[in-house]
């Protein structure tokens, strides 16, 4: 019986192997083997890294360098899915097809979107850290010199300041806050190339960039390490694509000065004096208008005044005098007469002769293309601003010429990318002291430009200033010069050894020869001039190279992605720079100003520095089932600038991010189509400082001589107390070594969510960091029984930063009818948490309240309380000196009765509390309207308006006055916020306080633009591809607190030094054309 069971259980066992078999064998005959091959649709260009699926199940392979791929099906009833990085995915239905060749399109999804980050690129969908992406197409038609300017208010988190300056050049950058006491300037990358010259990115043509991206948070940055603190700007520019296209745009630009400080004419500044000498001799009973050396007539104006019956001082009649300079008569005359002729009284508005209306033109020719194994592109630009003060102006020519070659199957690739550059700027003229913007509101309205024999008239006699005619000055300065010439590029090769894997090399180049040439004649005018004409000529070079080697691996294995990067770095920066000056020449003409031709003092100076950088690096990244992301980095640093004993820094990150959204669980969530977590922590470093900080220095002085970096070589106070002698010959300490001087590191947590709803019309996204910066570098001062040399840089200050980011985006489209909006918002507040107790003097506070715990951009001042009503309020104040009615009543903080710096507090800081932009587009069909919206919000600026023009504070006699000033505090108008007028400072009314120092939150309308695109059908007929035409304005509206404690008096809180030194923002209309053939 055991015996047949096994015989029939052997049986049984056949059988089911036999039919398994016979399963397989129909299993294998089913399924298609489906060959193809993937290309661009914009290019026609093979691609290479396709990834060919097979729904719903792990079966997949990408495609090889020639497009090329091969995969085994099912059934029939197969459906391949093809996904490439930026380009949306397609599904086809295998069904009798046997070759199945695929076109891919761009993408239209943001999350698909391709981000270049450190060393690669990305799916925006795959990001782990804080990147943000600047929309160039919102900025291209921006009528500016620099890129930089274009972006301002634009991206959550990056800060930039500018002015009207017509070169475009930004004042600062900064991206999330203050992370160091020294600079803070971010990294930026072009075409894989790190400079830290904001003036590389700035002079691009804006049309030659591809893609914009700011990396914000550390474990984004950090793959940079020792330079990445400050955050990172990473710019690609455009390469030839497709058939061969030909591109021209030109603009055309009107620009003027619009927001002017109301500055007093003539009777109203006559006006403004009278009332200051009135004020100054209320208490002197012989002012009178009959009393001679008791009145205030001067050597510009008589005035016809009487008291009232109360003895109240009325004016009835301002008279200037007929000619300048003046005098009084001999006694009895209480008038001014007997001028010179040649400088009659003139009511002359400076403003209006030293602004003009400006012009800007921007040209750009582009051509470009590419074939399956070459691409292609030259860009040459030509920008023109003819500035809005006189003589001043700015050029700019810019060519860039990026090409590639394939070879072998595209497994090697070879290519460069080149930018010249070409600037000159006819800078800002300027007597001895001030710009000529700050002259035309200085010089006073009696002063005309020009004296009756034609030449240039300037200030003479009583009653000027020692300030130049800035008309005079605009042709004095009319052949300086400031001119650049750079070349900025990389060479790279590409070689695919084997399938996924990539090694890249690419060397980078930047290099900057900037001139300033600064002539001046002998001129004359008034009682100013200059006697000896002089030359001065000074150049600045650099000369940078970068080296890097990168390895990228990448592989899919069914719902697996990842990559992973190792490289080397190396950099070198060197830096040197020279100065001549020569003084009188035979012959005042600037053909004839040549070193060689001056016959007095020659004076000449020079320096140079160099510094290398040496790094390891590698990245990790890891997607599992396109819902959870991780990547890694490590950077190894090591500089040249750092001490033998710290020479080499370690920056390493990691981050995550969950799909939310992807769950199984939110599928029957249809109102959110994205929501994803990320977290990220990282060490990222800063290197910014001088190159030879860790060495003891020395210089050269030289007996008799003028030494090195312009030191006497004089004579000195000798040991024996005999102050005589010539020094001898040698060398003076300058600097004690440091060899454990170490990098400035920057701790960051970064905490963020994207969300994404109704198909992604809806989008956004929040970020939170948090930031510690320690061995923060810096010089202490040294006690002078320390001696020469003993100054040394050393690591010993630690910083705080936190902040937020939001971002939130709505965009439709109904029809021929579409449009977005979207607003960014963002907020940073930086604390000093550790200084050296030999540094904390050197920032503002007192010796009660020091700059720890506040930010490195507080205001430290005093806090008004008002104007004294009266003598008899101000006797019952705490002791101040300068009070009296009409003056500034300053709150005695400490309560001890006198008012004195203890009495200063924190007022707020010149960094704003939140930085705001809000975006929008409306069109239909060919039309569209967009704009832009900018603002900060609880910042403090300094009123120069204040400070200079709006009150008799610091006075300089001689200078104008604003109109407000005719409403200034008398004992009739006490209501008035502005303190009564007087020629003296007593009460030192320009002392940081709350009443200069001001709200300076804003709200302005940036851009406003529309656009037409000409119909297809029209361009048909005369073989155009496109041609678009546009009309924008810039700087359209201002709002901003005008009124009340804490108002700007100034035109553009902005720019809050704008029509007093500083270049301020024109507004600007502008009419362009986009023409592709």
């Amino acid at each position: 019986m055991k015996k047949k069971c096994k015989t029939i259980k052997g049986l049984l066992c056949g059988i089911m192997i036999f039919l398994g078999l016979m399963n397989g064998q129909a299993i294998l005959a089913q399924q298609i083997n489906i060959t193809g091959k993937v290309v661009s649709g914009q290019t026609n260009e093979s691609l290479t890294g396709v990834t060919v699926l097979e729904k719903g199940t792990t079966n997949g392979t990408l495609t090889d360098a020639l497009g090329n791929y091969s995969i085994k099906v099912t059934n029939a009833n197969s459906i391949l899915v093809f996904s490439f990085v930026g380009l949306e995915s397609q599904e086809v239905v295998v069904g009798g097809q046997k070759v199945i060749d695929v076109t891919m399109k761009e993408t239209v999804s943001m999350l698909d979107e391709v981000v270049v980050t450190g060393y690669g690129t990305q799916r925006r969908s795959d990001l782990t850290g804080s990147v943000a992406v600047v929309k160039v197409d919102e900025t291209k038609d921006i009528a500016t010199g620099s890129v930089l300017q274009a972006i301002q208010g634009r991206v959550a988190g990056l800060y930039v300041t500018s002015t009207g300056d017509p070169s475009g050049a930004a004042s600062s950058i900064r991206i999330r806050g203050i992370n160091t006491l020294g600079n803070t300037s971010p990294l930026y990358i072009i075409d894989g190339v790190p400079t830290i010259d904001p003036n590389v990115l700035g002079n691009m043509n804006q049309n030659s960039i591809e893609s914009f991206q700011v990396l914000k948070d550390a474990s984004a940055t950090s793959i940079y390490g020792s330079r990445a603190s400050n955050g990172v700007i990473i710019i690609t520019t455009k390469s030839g694509k497709g058939k061969i296209n030909v591109e021209l745009r030109s603009s055309y630009s009107l620009q003027k000065f619009v927001r002017r400080y109301e500055m007093a004419n003539t009777d109203q500044y006559g006006r403004i004096l009278w009332q200051g000498y009135i004020n100054d001799n209320m208490n002197d009973p012989l002012y009178n208008p009959g009393v001679r050396g008791h009145n205030p007539n001067n050597a510009l104006y008589n005035y016809d005044w009487h008291r009232d019956a109360n003895g109240v001082a009325i004016l009835d009649a301002v008279r200037p005098v007929q000619f300048l300079n003046s005098t009084l008569p001999p006694a009895p005359a209480v008038e001014y007469t007997n001028g010179n002729p040649l400088y009659p009284s003139a009511d002359t508005d400076w403003q209006d002769q030293v602004f003009q209306t400006g012009v800007i033109s921007q040209n750009s020719l582009t051509l470009s293309g590419s074939t399956d194994r070459t691409s292609s592109l030259v860009d040459i630009a030509y920008f023109y601003n003819k500035g809005m003060i006189i003589t001043t102006g700015f050029k700019k020519v810019n060519v860039r010429v990026n090409n590639t070659l394939n070879f072998f199957d595209s497994k090697l690739k070879i290519g460069e990318n080149l930018m010249l550059t070409r600037t000159s700027l006819v800078p800002t003229p300027a007597d001895a002291a001030r710009s000529v913007i700050s002259l035309a509101t200085d010089i006073i309205p009696m002063m005309p430009v020009y004296k009756t024999d034609g030449t240039f008239a300037g200030p003479i006699g009583a009653g000027f200033s020692d300030r130049a005619n800035p008309v005079h000055m605009a042709q004095v300065n009319k052949n300086n010069r400031n001119n650049s010439n750079g070349v900025f590029g990389n060479l790279f090769v590409e070689i695919k050894p084997i399938k996924n894997l990539l090694f890249r090399s690419n060397m980078g180049l930047e290099y900057g020869l900037a001139k300033t040439n600064t002539y001046m004649p002998k001129w004359q005018e008034g009682s100013l001039g200059n006697n000896t004409n002089w030359i001065s000529l000074s150049e600045n070079e650099s000369y940078n190279w970068t080296w890097s080697n990168t390895l990228t691996y990448q592989l899919i294995k069914g719902r697996s992605r990842g990559s992973i990067l190792v490289g080397t770095e190396a950099i070198s920066n060197l830096t040197n720079s020279f100065g001549a000056r020569r003084e009188q020449f035979a012959i005042d003409d600037i053909e004839f100003y040549y070193l060689n031709a001056g016959t007095g003092s020659q004076t000449n100076s020079g320096s140079g520095s160099q510094s290398k950088l040496l790094s390891y690096f590698t990245n990790l990244n890891y997607v599992f089932a396109d819902k959870y992301m991780l990547t890694g980095t490590v950077r190894y640093d090591g500089s040249s600038r750092f001490g033998t004993n710290n020479r080499f820094g370690f920056f390493p990150s990691v981050a995550a991010s969950w799909v939310i959204s992807k769950e199984e669980f939110m599928k029957g969530v249809g109102l959110i189509s994205n929501l994803k977590l990320r977290a990220g922590y990282g060490i990222v470093g800063n290197q910014a400082i001088g190159d030879y900080s860790r060495f003891q220095l020395w210089r050269p002085d030289y007996a008799g001589t003028v030494g090195f970096f312009g030191a006497a070589g004089g004579t000195a106070y000798d040991i024996n107390g005999v102050d005589t002698g010539t020094l001898p010959s040698g060398f003076r300490a300058t600097q004690a070594a440091n060899d454990d001087l170490k990098w400035e590191s920057t701790n960051e947590l970064n905490l963020g969510l994207d969300f994404g709803f109704l198909n992604q019309k809806i989008t956004g996204g929040f970020d939170y960091f948090s930031r510690k910066t320690k061995n923060i570098l810096t010089t202490p001062p040294i006690l002078g029984v320390m001696g020469e040399g003993a100054n040394q840089t050393v690591n010993g200050a630690t910083m705080q930063n936190m902040g937020w980011e939001f971002t939130l985006g709505y965009s439709d489209k109904a029809g021929d009818f579409g449009y977005n909006l979207n607003v960014n918002l963002s907020h940073f507040a930086d604390k000093i948490t550790y200084l050296p107790a030999s540094v904390v003097r050197n920032y503002v506070g007192n010796t009660e309240q020091t700059i720890i715990g506040h930010s490195l951009s507080s205001v430290f001042g005093y806090v008004t309380d008002g104007l004294f009503q009266s003598q008899a309020e101000a006797d019952e104040w705490a002791a101040q000196p300068g009070k009296g009615i009409g003056r500034i009543r300053y709150k005695d903080l400490n309560n001890d009765n006198k008012i004195d710096q203890l009495d200063q507090t924190w007022l707020g800081t010149t960094i704003p509390k939140l930085i705001y932009g809000v975006t929008g587009e409306i069109s239909y069909k060919n039309l569209s309207l967009s704009f832009f919206v900018s603002g900060v919000s609880g910042v403090l600026v300094t009123d120069v308006a204040k400070q200079e023009k709006n009150s008799f504070l610091g006075l300089v006699a001689g200078m104008n006055k604003g109109v407000s000033l005719l409403d200034a505090w008398t004992p009739q108008n006490t209501s008035s916020t502005i303190p009564m007028l007087s020629f003296n400072n007593n009460n030192t009314e320009g002392r940081p306080s709350d009443y200069t120092l001001v709200n300076g939150s804003y709200v302005k309308l940036q851009t406003l633009q529309l656009n037409y695109d000409i119909p297809q059908k029209i361009l048909s007929y005369i073989k155009l591809q496109s041609v678009r035409v546009y009309c924008s304005g810039e700087n359209l509206l201002l709002f901003y607190q005008k009124k009340g404690t804490g108002a700007f008096t100034g035109p553009d809180p902005e720019t809050p030094s704008g029509n007093f030194g500083g270049y301020p923002k024109p507004v600007k209309v502008t009419f362009g054309c986009d023409i592709r053939f």
